[in-house]
């Protein structure tokens, strides 16, 4: 008692004020338990899927998005036999020389048959007789192939083939003569002509008729191959 009575005193004389003591608890670090940070992960991917989902949408006076044009179609699904076998009738169009104009005469023939011109090459040329591109070409019906797989839109109606025989695939080449409904070549009046026209015949396969343009031409090769049909236009061969 005596000391504390002393420890008083002497704080009095010596003016020892004692500081106040503040205890302050200290903050623990934010640990998540398993589950919460399970439900805070899902939280998280809950919010982003929306932001996600609702980024594309117009909001109030926000402009629309313009749609964007689908890509126009330009493949057969399936291959060249495949389009062969789809088709109600196949006409084949042979080119005698490659002079010949038989893109014209296998426009026309399609056109005529309600049906849709298919080139047979290595590359696309006679798309030159519906425009100036391939797009143009394909837009109006054109069809290509290169024996294997086929570059257009079909729409399922009668296939003129148009082709030269002296470049085509062999093996593409007899599958069109052995579908075709009618076989028709191509030829201009030339003894070139002529000579191909007799090879064939000569070769044993049927040929329907001749397409040549106008009477003159068509006159001249009637005179060298009188056993054969010879027209002076596509509207000839299918009147």
């Amino acid at each position: 008692m005596r000391a504390a009575v002393a420890a008083a005193d002497r704080a009095a004389r010596e003016k020892l004020v004692p500081e106040p003591v503040v205890w302050v608890e200290e903050e623990e670090p934010l640990v998540f338990a398993e589950d919460g940070a399970r439900e805070v992960v899902a939280e998280i991917k809950t919010q982003i899927t929306s932001s996600r989902q609702g980024a594309g949408k117009p909001s109030g006076d926000a402009p629309r998005a313009q749609p964007v044009p689908a890509p126009p179609v330009t493949a057969f699904i399936g291959s060249f036999r495949g389009l062969l076998d789809a088709a109600p009738e196949v006409v084949a169009v042979f080119r005698t020389t490659p002079e010949a104009d038989g893109a014209r005469v296998a426009r026309d023939l399609a056109s005529a048959l309600k049906g849709q011109h298919l080139e047979l090459s290595a590359k696309p040329s006679s798309y030159g007789a519906y425009g100036k591109t391939l797009d143009e070409a394909f837009a109006s019906g054109y069809l290509h192939s290169d024996g294997k797989s086929v570059e257009g839109e079909y729409r399922r109606g009668p296939v003129v083939v148009e082709t030269d025989l002296s470049v085509a695939d062999p093996e593409a080449l007899d599958a069109v003569y052995r579908k075709a409904k009618r076989v028709y070549h191509v030829a201009d009046a030339s003894e070139e002509s002529a000579t191909g026209i007799k090879a064939w015949l000569s070769s044993g396969w049927r040929l329907d008729g001749v397409i040549t343009f106008g009477e003159a031409a068509a006159r001249s090769l009637k005179k060298v191959l009188p056993e054969v049909r010879v027209f002076p236009s596509v509207h000839a061969a299918v009147s």
